[in-house]
């Protein structure tokens, strides 16, 4: 057996290895996690003018903004099954983002409104209820939501026309604020526990999503025997698919989000929905309507965008990691903050599963079964490698001119050393010469037999001649070059391009109202 000072040690380093993993999954979802909050920033300082302007007769203090953080799940096309029975189908909860499924585990919002009226004990209430006017979709109830003012349908007529509203904002990880001061920044918790910014989407992922209910919205508060049933039966279950992340760590990561229109969809409950008796009855209904409580929040305004175009500026390693996904052969799609864009197996896949394509709409059906639109069944995705010159930060800078400097330091020194050199030689010709030609001349004198002359004054006018050559000669090779010209810094820029080809429009961002201030 192994002795107390050998299990104290390993259970010392197992620990140690714990720590260690769990510092770098903390530092992993903090670089998604600071890209999420810069995404919701992004959006409420480009929404919450637009929700002012558009949606009138609404207290922007009585409401709260969600980012969609899992667009692989979201669907609403222009029919009214996925209005009613999907994107409105559950209540929204109090917080910073925007999740359809298991929203609220076990109720959907008419079955809480119903028990909300039987908690204030109101019978006329109840029977009104009942009596309301409801839809059937597959044999199923279908409680009716309304579009209010501009419609789905038509904003999709502008968008396709280009008379839609364009939009584009940035998301950096060197650059841009995590928080905002706003009603919509402050009215839920800091945005957590997003989930990967940067995901591949994989079939086993979708099937979870779009197949059989999770059974999150089977279980009842009636039922204990089929709480305790579910809790065993779950632990045997093997845990559900996550995607697959790919983790942003460089500061060289750049987001540029485009999309050829953008506009808000105002909803509605229909006639079964009671505003003036939740009015009257708040104190009876608070277990229910108050802040974070089941029915606080509702959905107003559905943020929808029309074919987004996304830009992704990664370093190297990324890049290569992102490209190794999408040529995966399992792959099929892959989402970027709150976009989602198909791969060519997409559509094979939700074809190919019966679950899958029995959760689509008619319209989509009919989409994906059309031939002729065969270009809109996947979306564009393009790698590219520039090579551009470099925009120097701060640091890099003072590093340039402290190089630079000290380049044109050892240039005039390496300059002054040949100088001299140079002088010195030219001192020692110009002598030599000089008396080369005092010897000749004095050979000259005598041999003319010219004796009015004097030596001395030959030998002056003979150096004067040479003195006078050499300066001018000197001035002449002592002119400074000119400057360099400014060196320029070259790198690789590796970006990806995501070009949506969907005729439909992605929900990116919901804003919900709360019940108690209706």
């Amino acid at each position: 057996r192994p002795s107390k000072k050998k299990m104290k040690s390993i259970a010392i380093i197992g620990l140690i290895l714990a720590c260690i993993i769990l510092i770098i999954q903390n530092v992993r979802a903090d670089f998604s996690g600071h890209l999420w909050k810069k995404y919701r920033v992004s959006l409420i300082k480009m929404l919450e003018p637009r929700f002012k302007q558009q949606i009138k007769g609404t207290n922007i203090h009585h409401t709260i903004f969600s980012v969609l953080t899992s667009p692989e799940e979201a669907r609403w096309t222009t029919s009214k099954k996925d209005l009613q029975n999907y994107f409105a189908s559950h209540p929204v909860r109090w917080d910073s983002k925007f999740s359809f499924v298991s929203r609220t585990a076990g109720y959907k919002t008419p079955e809480l409104y119903k028990k909300a009226i039987l908690a204030c004990k109101k019978p006329a209430a109840f029977l009104a209820f009942k009596k309301a006017k409801v839809d059937h979709f597959n044999g199923q109830i279908s409680y009716p939501w309304q579009e209010v003012g501009q419609t789905l349908n038509s904003f999709l007529v502008r968008a396709r026309s280009g008379k839609a509203p364009k939009i584009h904002f940035t998301v950096q990880e060197r650059k841009g604020s995590m928080s905002i001061n706003s009603p919509w920044g402050r009215s839920t918790t800091p945005l957590k526990h997003a989930g990967p910014f940067i995901a591949k989407l994989t079939p086993s992922l979708v099937k979870r999503i779009y197949g059989k209910k999770d059974d999150d919205e089977e279980l009842t508060q009636e039922n204990v025997e089929a709480d305790s049933q579910w809790l065993f039966r779950r632990r045997r279950r093997r845990p559900p698919p996550r995607p697959t992340v790919i983790h942003i760590k460089s500061e060289k990561f750049k987001m540029d989000f485009r999309a050829q229109g953008l506009t808000g969809i105002q909803v509605r409950p229909g006639a079964w929905f009671d505003v003036n008796f939740i009015r009257q009855n708040k104190r009876c209904m608070a277990p229910y309507i108050a802040p974070h409580k089941a029915l606080s929040l509702i959905p107003k305004v559905a943020w929808v965008a029309y074919k987004p175009h996304i830009k992704l500026t990664l370093s190297k390693t990324e890049w290569t990691k992102v490209q190794t996904y999408w040529k995966n052969p399992k792959t099929i799609g892959m989402t970027i903050g709150g976009s989602l864009f198909r791969h060519r197996n997409y559509r094979k896949f939700i074809k190919s599963d019966k679950d899958v394509w029995g959760a689509l709409s008619e319209e989509q059906q009919a989409f994906y079964n059309d031939e002729s639109l065969e270009d809109q069944h996947n979306d564009d995705v393009s790698f590219h490698v520039e090579t551009r010159e470099k925009t120097l930060n701060d640091e890099d800078e003072v590093t340039f001119a402290v190089e630079e400097a000290a380049a044109e330091d050892e240039e005039e020194l390496r300059d002054s050393a040949s100088f001299n050199q140079r002088t010195v030689t030219r001192v020692i010709h110009d002598d030599e010469e000089l008396v080369h030609q005092n010897t000749q001349s004095e050979s000259l004198w005598f041999r003319r037999g010219k004796r009015g002359y004097a030596d001395n004054e030959i030998k002056n006018q003979l150096s004067l001649q040479t003195d006078s050559q050499w300066l001018f000669r000197r001035r002449r090779r002592r002119r400074r070059r000119p400057p360099p010209p400014p060196k320029k810094i070259y790198e690789k820029v590796y970006t990806v391009h995501f070009k949506s080809n969907s005729p439909f429009p992605e929900i990116i961002g919901v804003t919900s109202q709360k019940v108690q201030h209706i």
